[in-house]
Parts: C-alpha cells; sequence; structure tokens
C-alpha cells in the first residue's frame, strides 16, 4: 500500500494594519478572522496554521432551513399557491442545472462569469440556474414545438 504525504495545513498571513487576510478555501472569513488574532496573541505576526478545517457554514447566498424555519416556509408557501390557484395560476417546476447556452443567449459572457458553471459527464457545458425566465421559456417553446411536430393539419391565417 504506497502511501502520499499528507497535503501541508493552509495558512493565512496575520494581517498588519495595511494587509488584507487570506482566508483558506473551506473556511469562513469569520474563523479565519479568529484564528489569525489567536496566532498574533501568542506570537506576534505567525502564520496560524489550519488543519483540518470544515466550515459549518452554508456556502455564500444560500442558508440551511432547520425544522421551525421550515414549518413557518410551509406555511407560507401553502398560502401562496393557495392564493395563486384560486387566481387561475397553475405551478410548474424544472431542472435546477441548465445548458450554459440559454442563459449566455439571455445575459451574455459577463453574467454567465457570474454563475455556478461546470462541464457535467457527457461533456455538456451546465450552469445552476440562477433564475427562471429562461427556463420557463425554454419550457414553453419546447411544448410548441412538441406541438407543431405532432400536428400536421394546423392551418396558418395571414392578414393581405
Amino acid at each position: 500500500m504506497s502511501s502520499t504525504p499528507a497535503a501541508a495545513a493552509p495558512e493565512v498571513a496575520v494581517p498588519s494594519t495595511t494587509e488584507k487576510l487570506v482566508v483558506p478555501e473551506g473556511m469562513s472569513k469569520k474563523q479565519a478572522k479568529k484564528l489569525a488574532k489567536k496566532a498574533a496573541k501568542k506570537g506576534g505576526n505567525k502564520q496560524p496554521e489550519f488543519e483540518n478545517v470544515i466550515s459549518f457554514d452554508p456556502p455564500s447566498g444560500t442558508r440551511d432551513f432547520f425544522p421551525e424555519d421550515m414549518r413557518v416556509r410551509n406555511w407560507l408557501f401553502s398560502q401562496w399557491r393557495a392564493v395563486s390557484t384560486q387566481y387561475g395560476f397553475s405551478e410548474y417546476d424544472a431542472p435546477v442545472l441548465e445548458n450554459e447556452d440559454l442563459y449566455k443567449r439571455k445575459a451574455g459572457e459577463e453574467i454567465v462569469e457570474q454563475m455556478y458553471n461546470f462541464v457535467d459527464k457527457e461533456d455538456h457545458r451546465v450552469t445552476l440556474r440562477p433564475e427562471m425566465t429562461p427556463t420557463l421559456a425554454r419550457m414553453v417553446l419546447s411544448r410548441v414545438r412538441m406541438s407543431a411536430e405532432g400536428s400536421h393539419n394546423a392551418t396558418a391565417q395571414m392578414a393581405q
């Protein structure tokens, strides 16, 4: 059995008044500041060592829903659904992943660079869906296309 050397622990420079704190991947800024302060107290401007640090914070821009939060959220959503249904709206849903091109066409390269993009196992460029508008347009167009492909008795009306 071969063994590989352990990766060096990430380090964070203790910032002086003009330096910026560099936060290791997987660690919150708050955790890094706390450890940097401890290191500064112990030995001046030494580099604090971070071993096996796991952040307990959800990724930036997301949040956890604990049971008490879910009860409120589910109640609110049920009220929203009831009122929406009462006024004739219907619910729809779509995959959380979309083809990257769908968003490039709508928003351009600059916005795509701000999204979570990756290449999937089938070598397609996909993105985590940041909003529903392009997805809804894609869904409507796919249904129109299916209707057009399945029906050959359509008539066209044209104004002269």
